[in-house]
């Protein structure tokens, strides 16, 4: 067995610890819709409940809304008696026929280099997918629809919202670069909570801070995974920052035990942040210790980017606050940065 299953097992087996079997067994011959099933974060989650059917004989239903581009990989190949795969434009209407008993929410642009090449198709992907996707579920008996928003719907929080609660109601400016993600966020969390008040579908909210982990795509833009991608092709890090702004990151089995919790909470109506209050760094740290990591073979260098460019960051500081989850969900982020960042690497090693 290959370095990376052997890790992403390690992570299911953490991930089904997080939850304990009380949580568990409530998948047990249910019906699990996910859209986005192709993105990183969809993909462990198709993983980790193909986990439960074939170790734990659970008998679950996947089905599967994909972009255009998804390819079959081993885990559905395997699988194809409990997988339905969709492939599906969420922006026109969804016509789903079977009964649901739980629907994940995923699909997004996310990269921050296509949304600011094509804002508009990243509005209509989060705004009218979202809605696409409510409507078609409305009138379905579900236990609970999770929406995968982002931390982006905080925008610039004031000193006194830092680390960043749920209750913060956000600072976005709809005339910057970057708002054509955030805004679309926004007004899909809107659309959720209006179909939990005016239909009483069971919905929650999560709201992702930095996901990492293996079998993420190491050529997107976002910068852990920029950072590892020059780590192992030995090219330079090139900063769009002096690199003093913090970011916080959650590795991907805690963020996927966050959600699950989430979704099978009692609770309706509710946001939660997924994140690692603990795993706050320095963009310039970051790039420092990735570089060590490598045994400092890639150098760091900064560019100032011009003003207005989507790539550069006004954040300077961008970290949950987690005491919600604590309190609520009775769960606390175990997997620090170097341990991820140990996992993560040596997965992608041949």
């Amino acid at each position: 067995m290959n370095t990376q299953r052997n890790i992403l097992e390690e992570d299911i087996g953490e991930i089904i610890e997080n939850l304990g079997n009380q949580n568990l067994v409530k998948f047990k011959g249910q019906t699990v819709l996910i859209t986005g099933a192709n993105g990183f974060v969809g993909n462990y989650l198709v993983r980790f409940f193909l986990h439960l059917n074939e170790n734990l004989n659970y008998n679950i239903k996947l089905i599967l809304i994909v972009g255009p581009n998804y390819r079959n990989d081993y885990t559905v190949k395997s699988a194809k008696k409990n997988i339905q795969v969709l492939k599906r434009d969420l922006t026109k209407e969804i016509k789903i026929i079977p009964n649901i008993d739980y629907a994940l929410h995923l699909a997004s642009i996310t990269s921050p280099l296509l949304i600011s090449n094509n804002p508009i198709q990243s509005l209509k992907v989060n705004i009218l997918g979202t809605l696409n996707i409510l409507e078609a579920l409305k009138d379905k008996k579900i236990k609970k629809f999770l929406y995968f928003s982002s931390s982006a719907v905080y925008g610039t929080p004031d000193k006194k919202n830092i680390p960043i609660p749920e209750t913060f109601n956000g600072n976005v400016s709809p005339l910057l670069s970057r708002s054509s993600y955030a805004e679309a966020k926004r007004a899909a969390e809107s659309l959720t909570q209006a179909y939990f008040y005016q239909y009483k579908l069971p919905i929650n909210i999560v709201r992702p801070f930095h996901i990492y982990g293996p079998t993420m795509d190491l050529t997107r833009d976002n910068v852990i995974n920029y950072f590892l991608n020059c780590g192992f092709k030995n090219k330079n890090i090139v900063l769009n920052s002096n690199g003093q702004e913090t970011r916080s990151f959650c590795y991907i089995s805690d963020a996927i035990s966050i959600a699950l919790l989430a979704l099978l909470t009692d609770l309706s109506g509710e946001a939660f942040n997924i994140g690692n209050e603990k795993s706050e760094v320095k963009i310039i740290d970051l790039a420092r210790l990735i570089s060590k990591i490598f045994n400092n073979k890639i150098n760091i260098s900064k560019k100032q980017a011009s003003k207005g460019n989507f790539l550069r960051e006004e954040l300077t500081r961008n970290v949950p606050n987690m005491e919600k989850v604590k309190k609520v969900l009775k769960f606390s982020p175990k997997v620090d940065l170097m341990e991820g960042l140990r996992r993560t690497i040596k997965s992608y090693e041949k």
